[in-house]
């Protein structure tokens, strides 16, 4: 599985593995690394922690320059690979296994959210999810793995905070001791994240009248529509007819969840949590105000969505007792995958020279770094540094 894993991710993005850069808040980590050692790691950045970029970031200060990329891209792939790991756990009962890890690397996307420790958050939210469906753990290194999913995953991104209710219904249904320990340490990590949202200053990017009409197109269109058609999927109906097959596609996905016995609960469970993540950041980002028809700005809000999707299809897929449903669920599974065919290279980063000017960063010199997505600094290691610009 993690060879095939490896396989889809170098077809997807060569240049990842061929010339590994930084992206983005990566070497805004590593510099606050450089300046603030240990202390950096409980820096907010957003308004929340990111626990796991900033431990990354703080590992590889010592490393030379030229390694450093590299050592970003091997932790993002070290949290993708523990997700996957947590797909095949057999401490959950989830049919297709094999399938849900692959699903992790095979969604459709723009590809933002990979091969950077930025990003890792959304799979680490994964990793939680899944952690929701686990059984208790009897033996020590699986309260340890349980234990470690909660503090990095809890303190990189808020989604702890979307998923408290989940836990909360694991540890009601269960009432063992080993859930209520979970659920105490999750409320933990749910109250630093919330303290830090409280506390931060409300950046809107976007403001303006609201639009429902405006915020069902684009999520109609960005989500099932996407899914399902891949390259199909357009405009050209106009904002109702993508409505109206937006809705009817998340209908049926409804019922058939609602009408199937097997792991139903954990299917709903699924749907709540991307209910939950749409619902904040289209407050927060405006979802409404986003140009109907552009599939690519900010795919990373819809990155867990779509897994989520794809998962509960999976599921659907192997559902014995409804052979329609499970033909169904099947054909639609088979229908995104060849349909977002074209769409299935990642774009690759452009190259800012980064291993160019290791000699002189060596040396202490003070250089003008670029990193993707064309963010500049002023960089001097471990000395003065302006940016990002």
């Amino acid at each position: 599985m993690a060879c095939a894993a490896l396989v889809v991710l170098v077809v997807r993005r060569p240049d990842a593995f061929l010339l590994p850069q930084f992206w983005a808040e990566d070497f805004l980590f590593l510099i606050e690394a450089e300046r603030h050692g240990l202390a950096s790691l409980l820096m907010p950045r957003a308004g929340y922690l990111h626990l796991i970029p900033r431990t990354l970031a703080w590992l590889a200060t010592p490393l030379d320059p030229s390694l450093q990329p590299a050592f970003f891209l091997a932790g993002s792939l070290g949290v993708l690979a523990a997700v996957m790991a947590a797909c095949l756990s057999s401490r959950h009962d989830l049919p297709a296994k094999p399938a849900l890890a692959l699903a992790v690397v095979l969604v459709p996307h723009t590809g933002e959210v990979f091969f950077n420790p930025t990003n890792a958050q959304w799979f680490a939210a994964l990793a939680l999810l899944l952690l929701v469906f686990k059984r208790d753990p009897t033996r020590l290194l699986e309260w340890l793995v349980d234990g470690a999913t909660v503090l990095f995953a809890g303190l990189s991104g808020p989604f702890v905070l979307f998923l408290l209710p989940l836990f909360a219904f694991r540890t009601w249904s269960r009432r063992t001791r080993a859930s209520t320990l979970l659920f105490a340490a999750v409320v933990c990590t749910a109250c630093l994240q919330g303290w830090q949202l409280a506390h931060a200053p409300n950046e809107a990017e976007l403001q303006g009248v609201f639009s429902a009409a405006n915020l069902a197109a684009n999520v109609s269109l960005r989500l099932p529509l996407s899914l399902v058609l891949g390259a199909a999927a357009g405009t050209a109906p106009g904002r109702p007819a993508v409505i109206a097959a937006g809705a009817a596609l998340l209908l049926l996905l409804a019922l058939a969840v609602v009408r199937t016995r097997r792991h139903r609960t954990e299917m709903l469970l699924i749907l709540a949590f991307i209910a939950t993540i749409l619902a904040v950041t289209a407050v927060r980002k405006r979802f409404d105000l986003w140009m109907f028809g552009d599939t690519w700005n900010g795919d990373r809000y819809y990155f867990i969505p779509k897994i989520g999707l794809i998962w509960i299809a999976l599921l659907l897929a192997t559902d014995r007792e409804r052979p329609w449903t499970r033909i169904a669920a099947t054909a639609v599974v088979a229908a995104g995958l060849l349909l977002n065919s074209p769409l299935y290279h990642f774009k690759p980063y452009i190259d800012y020279g980064w291993y160019a000017q290791c000699a002189d960063i060596r040396a202490g010199k003070k250089v003008t770094v670029k990193t993707n997505p064309d963010w500049t600094y002023h960089y001097q290691r471990h000395g003065a540094t302006e940016g990002p610009f």
